[in-house]
C-alpha cells in the first residue's frame, strides 16, 4: 500500500483508475483529443476520475515519436508512468522509398495501432496488458505484437506492428507505480 499526501491509496485502487482511463485515450477510436500541455506535443488525452485522480496521454513526433501515459493524484503528484518511444523502421525512412507508400503506411499506421491496442484496452481488463494484446491480426495484411515483463508496478517491454510480413513500426516502453 502506498501513501499519497497522507491518504493509503492501494496499487488495486489504482489499477482500477488506470483500466477506467486508459479507455478514454488513444486506444479510443472515438475520444476526443485535447490541447497538450507540452510545446511540440501533438496530441494528448484526459480522463478525471474519482479520489482527485486524474490520467494523461501526451505524444509527440511524426516518424519518431515518444510519449506518457501517466496517472497523477490532486493534479500535480505523479503516481504512475508508462513512458514509449520508437517509430517507423529505418527502411521507412529511407530516401529511396515512394513517397505514395509511404504516405499510405504513415496514414494507416495510427489507425492499426488504435485499433490493436483498442481490442486490450477495455474497462473488463482483469490482467494487466501495459499496451496492446500479446498479439492482433488485422485484415489479413497487419499483425500488432507486444512483448513485456513485469506487472502494473514495474515493466518493461516493446510492441511492434507489421505489414504482410515487414515491421513497419518498433516500439519500446517502460513504466510502473512511482512512490
Amino acid at each position: 500500500m502506498s501513501r499519497f499526501l497522507g491518504e493509503p491509496m492501494s496499487e488495486d485502487t489504482l489499477f482500477a483508475f488506470w483500466k477506467r482511463a486508459v479507455v478514454q485515450g488513444f486506444a479510443n477510436q472515438m475520444a476526443q483529443p485535447v490541447a497538450p500541455t507540452r510545446r511540440g506535443f501533438t496530441h494528448a488525452y484526459r480522463f478525471t476520475g474519482d479520489r482527485n485522480l486524474e490520467y494523461r496521454e501526451e505524444f509527440a513526433g511524426m516518424t519518431r515519436w515518444s510519449g506518457d501515459e501517466l496517472i497523477v493524484h490532486d493534479f500535480e503528484h505523479p503516481r504512475w508512468r508508462l513512458s514509449v518511444h520508437g517509430g517507423f523502421e529505418p527502411w521507412l525512412l529511407d530516401p529511396d522509398v515512394s513517397e505514395k507508400e509511404m504516405r499510405s503506411l504513415k496514414e494507416a499506421t495510427p489507425l492499426r495501432l488504435r485499433e490493436a491496442l483498442s481490442t486490450a484496452r477495455t474497462e473488463s481488463l482483469e490482467a494487466f496488458l501495459p499496451r496492446g494484446p500479446v498479439e492482433h491480426r488485422m485484415d489479413d495484411l497487419w499483425v500488432y505484437r507486444c512483448d513485456w515483463n513485469g506487472g502494473f508496478d514495474n515493466f518493461v517491454g516493446t510492441e511492434t506492428l507489421g505489414r504482410n510480413g515487414m515491421r513497419i513500426m518498433t516500439m519500446d516502453f517502460i513504466g510502473g507505480i512511482i512512490l
